[in-house]
């Protein structure tokens, strides 16, 4: 018995390590009925991703920390309260008390009683605004380079290092007579002499 109790005090204090020192946001939600999605209490590195106190997260829905745009994918609880699953985990902005988001990943974990219930889930979000605003970033890149290479008075190909064409400018059209779509997949070699 001193043995389990040893045991459980060490689980006890890596736990709160982890809590304290983890450069994670977590909080402890409720999975009980009346209160599912509840939060129980929350550590500070979720504290600061929200700009809330632990005060103002002790008790408030863990729906009510989603952007609006989001809340259509919140409904993670259920599966997690039935049974059928014990994690899930997806992509949504926070928000923050000023309005504005955070993008996080979050998984969230059922804990079981010793009957194999839930009895609480962990709820671990890690900041991933700034791959969000790279991804952005790229896509807007993306969207200029493609209206470039679209309207372009030359002939644009892109192709693979064996030389099979992905992508023809429309301009190939005009000033060669061959439909772009039709040259994806041929070899750039057909078009040397």
């Amino acid at each position: 018995y001193a043995f389990a109790r040893a045991v459980m005090a060490d689980v006890a204090t890596r736990f709160d390590a982890i809590w304290k020192e983890a450069p994670l946001g977590m909080a402890l939600v409720s999975v009980e009925a009346g209160a599912v999605g509840d939060i129980v209490t929350a550590n500070a590195v979720l504290e600061r991703l929200v700009d809330r106190r632990a005060d103002e997260l002790r008790g408030c829905a863990h729906r009510a920390l989603i952007h609006p745009v989001d809340r259509l994918e919140t409904e993670m609880f259920a599966p997690l309260t039935d049974g059928s699953t014990r994690q899930t985990e997806w992509d949504h902005r926070l928000l923050r008390s000023d309005g504005s988001g955070v993008w996080v990943r979050e998984i969230v974990m059922t804990v079981v009683d010793p009957h194999g219930r839930p009895a609480f889930a962990v709820c671990v979000f890690l900041d991933t605004t700034e791959q969000h605003a790279d991804l952005e970033q790229r896509r807007h890149s993306d969207e200029r380079l493609a209206t470039l290479f679209e309207n372009s008075e030359e002939v644009i190909v892109a192709y693979e290092d064996q030389g099979e064409i992905t992508w023809v400018s429309p301009t190939i059209e005009r000033v060669l007579g061959f439909p772009p779509d039709e040259q994806v997949g041929r070899s750039i070699l057909e078009y040397f002499h």
